[in-house]
């Protein structure tokens, strides 16, 4: 499994799946009523791409700073105001992705 794509969820729960999931490269969870990601995201050491587009996410969730291969990242229409300064030890991090608009955050720097 390289591509998990969920449309519209608003939990999730990784207990049983934990070790198909853990080489998974992308994940799409556009579209749901998220606020927040498990604890075990941060197992997910393969993972390049993530897109949490359209939730409701009022942070930057913590986990993501565990997520060393992540090149790709988007929480476009959530109710985030602030960027965490973890994304700054993201070397891997190319595209961070937060708004409606086509402002792009680089992994350097990140600019508000």
């Amino acid at each position: 499994v390289k591509l998990l794509k969920i449309i519209y969820v608003n939990e999730l729960k990784f207990k049983d799946k934990r070790e198909k999931l853990l080489s998974l490269e992308r994940i799409n969870f556009r579209g749901g009523e998220l606020k927040s990601i498990p604890s075990e995201f941060k197992l997910l050491k393969k993972l390049e791409t993530l897109c949490l587009d359209c939730n409701n996410f009022t942070e930057v969730p913590i986990e993501i700073q565990s997520l060393t291969n992540l090149n790709f990242l988007t929480l476009a229409m959530n109710n985030i105001s602030k960027l965490p300064s973890f994304l700054y030890d993201l070397k891997n991090l190319d595209v961070a992705y937060f708004g409606e608009s086509d402002q792009r955050f680089r992994s350097y720097p990140i600019t508000c």
